[in-house]
């Protein structure tokens, strides 16, 4: 169980959300609530703003679907939709079928929405674009069937929609032919043929020879059942109610009872045809005999038996004086069963219409339902007792065996009815008997089936109960080889059982019935039969009709038959002739063809000789080509990875270290946030604890002090009360008591009423007390508040630990993408990784190539000899026709010297024909093969093209591809030098700007230094000296050299020691330092400058092995890019 609320409200209909299961949405009479599962708990949000009477808007929802995440559509009884976006209603679309026709169901579509409701009718709504119309009206259907749509169904590929009606219907309507562009158009759904009555079920039977169970309904319909095919065979509607029906045991026929009369039908395949009526009303109990001459129907307090094939009156049984509610048969149909609703059963016979009186004693009972045993002549019955008598109680359901001359035996289920038998309308059958099981079947009220083994002992309990129903079990029916069993129940349902399985291993001993042998006979009314007989009459005719066109086509047929072989004849003679001196031709070409073949064949075996030379030196030519570029290739691989290796070594020490400094410092900054974290939690617990104990102690003296003041009052006030009634007692003693006794009452009053003002003021003391309470409590949740904050410092702090990570993240980041800057070699291992990889398949390519035209040999080899082959079946067929050629002639002199010109010309004549069969058959398997060797030929022919020119394709596309890869790195290779280029002269001028402030700086620092000496050694010098001394001459000045240390005055500019009167030792060492690395960096760049020379030179010179495959655009640019390098190393 994952959650669970009680609500005050009721619910029809509950759904999850199909994006998202923790959102439910649930739909009542008087409610409309969303909602959500968080922790384990149904939290609901109210979309409908309530009036002031707490009434939602005057809605009373019915059904409800989710159409997307958030939003859901409720239709309501008074015929709007209401729809509902992120928990608030957005739009209310009213008049969807009409003003006050209501809704019952909705369901959701990818294209809208599809609402049923009242009177059979059906809206689809499409969405809209507009947010403020939601939907628009696309089509409305109508039905034939205005009955209440209850529950609509879309197929999982929405191309069909099943509706359920509440008559028990059930219609399908087809979605996938809808057009949203359409005008509307009127498609009405489509009913199944599989509905049940639609209202309660007042009779029904089975049939002895045929699989079928007819119902009757208060719905005015009778149906009828196929029980073993499953399915129904039709249903016939009525004008008025069915009271009750039995089938006639061949199944042709069938009675039905009404309210005014019994009338009789025939049993056709899809129909039933009047056949008589009888005047009888109302009918509601009818049933046939066992052998179906007779039927008995119950006419209030009479039973009438009929002749069933004469439809004469035989028997008229009277001796009920209330009405008759149960019927039934013997065997071999001479006895009859009849009871009422006092509670008796009579036996008649009918032959003799005598009765004997086989229960008339149970006042207290009525009967309905009755079944007849022939083998031990008793009388199973089913009665409801109409008032308590003894330990029966009213309504009790008791089972009864009555037997001639013996008390009956009671079973008493325990099971009150809902109805007595007086207050139904309708008769029911609940009971029924089988004597090959000998089990008594038993439907009661509450929709149980109980099984009792018969004959009935008293208190005999069921050995099996089966649920079944949801209600009343109506009727309980047998059929006549006792193999199935049916139960109609008040719920609308019918259940089959088969006996066996319910008798719990009793098997039914009587063979089963062969109802297939009788279910395709039925009644056939003489206007179809006429109507049937005039269309085999039209077949027939038109079957002559058809017979005499083709006698008269087989006939022209047959006659150009022989003309054309007359023609054929002729032409036959003719061709003859023609071959005779074709065949004196071909002995002359055949000498020449066999001359042309075997000079064929020579100079092709010539030209395979030399085409097999020319690949095979290339092969070996291009192999040795590709042997050294790949040696060369892998050498220069070997030189780049170890580069590429020391570096990379250099650059993870360095991020080692660079991570073990991030780590030390987020451990740190962890530390102190626990240490802060833990001291505010401590002072948290020792601000509640002493809170607390200061508001308990406040609240113990407050209940202290106000007991004693209780305490104090109540006993000042029954001492008052003791001497008011002491004074009042003695208020016979004077006027003068009286007027002392009202002065202390109302000195007492007066008391009383300072004590009332004194409780006042405790009871302000006690709510200010109280306020103090609620404002320490307030102060108490300002510090959780405090403690809260505190808690979401510590969140942020663990936030900007998390961004610390993150910026540890970035600086590794950065520090591969540095990485990959400082090492351009891995592009250029990559490319020459990539350039062994193309030369490998190349390789791979030009074996590929040997191989192929290895294989193109054989298959010249097998051409050949495929050829010689052919030519030595030409010649065989040469040698046969020569040999044939000199038969026929000996033949001709036979035939010649017989001398008979007669017989002569018939020989002639059919030695032709023979020869010229034979020539014909030869003739025919010699051109079909060269028709065969011809289409094998092309086909080969063709695929060898289609490969070649497969092959040209791909060889064109890699050498493009080339041609483009190479062009793109001699590109990208001149801008990294000019990069480059223009990178070392910005350095070159900063290193100088550098060199000259350290050399103005070194001076400024020399000169400061001489400046102090001389200063020091002045002062000395003036305190010993004569103030008379005067400075030196100018010319002296220039032509005496500095000496430094000798006081002298240094004249230059003060503008480099204005430059670093700032700057410390450590900043100039600084300095120094940088300008080292850059002088270390320029020379670092100039290397790699050369380099790149020398590469780009080592890929022109392999640029020119490859120049003769080059464009003319490639071979112009090719040109430039060298030109421009030359002209660069030039410069340089």
């Amino acid at each position: 169980l994952v959650g669970m609320v009680d609500v005050p409200f009721e619910i029809k209909q509950v759904t999850i959300s199909p994006w998202a299961y923790w959102s439910l949405c649930s739909t009542g009479p008087s409610s409309l609530r969303l909602w959500r599962l968080v922790d384990k708990q149904l939290r609901f949000t109210d979309p409908i703003p309530k009036r002031k009477d707490n009434d939602t808007m005057g809605l009373r929802f019915t059904a409800h679907c989710w159409y997307d995440e958030e939003r859901v559509a409720a239709c309501t009884e008074e015929g709007e939709i209401v729809v509902v976006e992120n928990g608030e209603v957005k739009r209310i679309i009213k008049g969807i079928h009409g003003e006050g026709v209501g809704l019952t169901s909705i369901v959701s579509t990818a294209r809208g929405l599809l609402v049923g409701g009242e009177g059979g009718l059906i809206s689809a709504y499409a969405r809209a674009f507009d947010e403020n119309i939601y939907f628009h009206l696309l089509h409305r259907f109508t039905s034939n069937n205005t009955a209440k749509i209850i529950a609509l169904s879309v197929a999982p590929k929405e191309e069909l929609l099943a509706i359920s009606y509440t008559n028990n219907v059930i219609a399908t309507l087809p979605l996938d032919s809808l057009d949203l562009q359409r005008d509307k158009e009127v498609i009405a759904p489509t009913p199944l043929p599989i509905g049940f009555h639609s209202d309660v079920i007042t009779c029904a039977d089975v049939c002895a020879q045929k699989s079928f169970l007819v119902t009757g309904s208060v719905d005015r319909t009778l149906r009828v059942w196929n029980f073993l095919r499953r399915k129904m065979e039709f249903v016939k509607a009525f004008d008025e109610e069915i009271l009750s029906l039995s089938l006639h045991p061949t199944g042709l026929r069938i009675l039905v009872g009404f309210k005014s009369s019994l009338k009789m039908f025939n049993v056709l395949a899809n129909d039933v045809h009047p056949c008589t009526e009888f005047p009888v009303k109302p009918c509601n109990e009818v049933r046939f005999s066992t052998g179906g001459q007779f039927f008995a129907a119950a006419v209030a307090h009479r039973v009438l038996v009929f002749n069933a094939y004469d439809f004469t009156c035989i028997a008229q049984l009277s001796g009920h004086t209330v009405l008759v509610r149960g019927l039934g048969w013997s065997r071999d149909d001479q006895y009859i069963v009849t009871t009422d609703l006092n509670g008796i059963a009579y036996t008649w016979s009918v032959e003799s219409q005598k009765r004997s009186d086989t229960d008339d004693s149970r006042k207290g009972v009525s009967y309905s339902g009755v079944s007849y045993d022939s083998a031990t002549n008793s009388v199973a019955v089913y009665g409801v007792s109409r008032s308590a008598e003894g330990s029966l109680a009213e309504g009790e359901i008791t089972i009864r065996c009555l037997m001639p001359d013996r008390e009956p035996h009671i079973v008493r289920p325990g099971v009150l009815a809902t109805k007595q038998p007086t207050q139904r309308r309708y008769h029911t059958r609940e009971i029924v008997l089988s004597t090959v099981s000998q089990t008594l079947f038993v439907g009661l009220p509450n929709g149980s089936l109980f099984l009792y083994r018969y004959p009935l002992g008293d208190d005999a309990q069921p050995y099996q109960r089966l649920e079944i129903h949801d209600g009343e079990i109506l009727f309980t029916i047998l059929t006549a080889d006792e193999r199935y069993l049916f139960t109609i129940g008040e719920d609308l349902t019918a259940y089959m059982f088969e006996v066996e399985a319910l008798c719990e291993g009793r098997s039914v001993s009587r063979k089963p019935f062969n109802y297939g042998a009788f279910d395709d006979v039925c009644y056939m009314l003489q206007s179809d039969v006429s109507e049937r007989a005039r269309e085999v009459n039209v077949l027939r005719d038109e079957l002559n009709s058809l017979q005499l066109t083709k006698d008269r086509e087989e006939t022209l047929i047959s006659q150009r038959h022989e003309e054309e072989k007359a023609a054929i004849g002729r032409e036959l003679q003719r061709d003859i002739d023609t071959l005779q001196k074709e065949l004196e031709g071909a002995k002359g070409k055949r000498s020449d063809i066999e001359k042309a073949m075997v000079d064929g064949n020579r100079m092709m075996e010539l030209a395979h000789t030399r085409a097999a030379e020319e690949l095979e030196n290339q092969y070996t030519r291009r192999t040795e080509e590709a042997n050294g570029k790949y040696n060369q290739l892998r050498i220069e691989r070997d030189d780049m990875i170890v580069r590429y290796e020391n570096r990379l070594f250099k650059l993870q020490k360095e991020q080692e270290s660079e991570k073990r400094r991030l780590d030390d410092r987020a451990k740190d900054t962890e530390g102190k946030l626990n240490e802060e974290i833990n001291a505010l939690k401590r002072r948290l617990v020792e601000e509640k604890d002493v809170q607390d104990a200061m508001l308990d102690q406040a609240i113990l003296d407050y209940e202290i002090m106000v007991d004693e003041i209780k305490s104090e009052h109540q006993d000042l006030l029954s001492k008052k009360e003791e001497d008011l009634s002491k004074a009042i007692n003695a208020s016979s003693t004077g006027e003068r008591d009286a007027e002392r006794l009202k002065v202390e009452k109302g000195n007492l009053l007066k008391h009383l009423r300072e004590r009332d003002s004194k409780i006042s003021d405790l009871d302000s003391t006690v709510d200010m007390q109280k306020r103090e309470s609620e404002a320490q409590k307030k102060e108490m949740a300002v510090r959780l508040e405090s403690i809260n904050v505190a808690e979401k410092k510590i969140q942020q702090l663990k936030k900007q630990t998390t961004e610390l990570e993150k910026l540890r993240y970035v600086l590794t980041f950065k520090y591969n993408e540095l990485k990959r800057e400082v090492a351009p070699k891995e592009k250029q291992i990559e490319f020459t990784t990539q350039r062994v990889e193309e030369m490998d398949r190349e390789l791979e390519k030009v074996t590929g190539d040997r191989e192929q035209l290895r294989r193109m040999l054989e298959q010249r080899h097998d051409k050949l000899t495929a050829v010689q082959s052919e030519v030595s079946k030409h010649r065989q067929s040469v040698t046969d026709r020569d040999r044939a050629m000199d038969t026929m002639l000996r033949e001709l002199n036979e035939i010649v010297n017989e001398g008979d010109i007669k017989s002569t010309i018939y020989q002639v004549k059919n030695l032709l024909i023979r020869y010229d069969k034979q020539e014909d058959r030869a003739d025919a398997v010699v051109e079909e093969n060269r028709i065969a060797e011809f289409e094998r030929q092309r086909t080969y022919m063709e695929a060898q093209l289609s490969c070649v020119q497969r092959q040209n394709r791909q060889k064109e596309s890699n050498l493009r591809f080339d041609n483009q890869r190479s062009t793109a790195e001699n590109a990208s290779l001149v801008k990294e030098i000019n990069e480059l280029r223009h990178e070392k002269k910005l350095l070159a001028n900063k290193c100088q700007l550098v060199e000259a402030q350290l050399k103005d700086a070194r001076t400024s620092l020399q000169r400061a230094s001489v400046a102090n000496d001389n200063h020091s050694r002045g002062t000395g010098a003036r305190a010993s000296s004569s103030l008379g001394a005067r400075a030196p001459s100018p010319a002296a000045e220039a032509s005496s050299p500095i000496r430094v240390g000798r006081g002298q005055l240094i004249r230059g500019p003060t503008r480099a020691l204005k430059d670093i009167s700032h700057l410390d030792s450590e900043k100039i060492s600084r300095i120094i330092n940088q300008v080292e690395r850059n002088n270390a960096e320029m020379e670092r760049q100039q290397e790699e400058i050369v380099r790149l020379r020398e590469f780009v030179a080592h890929l022109l010179n392999r640029a020119d092995t490859y120049k003769s495959m080059y464009s003319a655009e490639d071979k112009a640019r090719h040109q430039e890019i060298q030109s421009a390098i030359m002209k660069d190393g030039i410069v340089k």
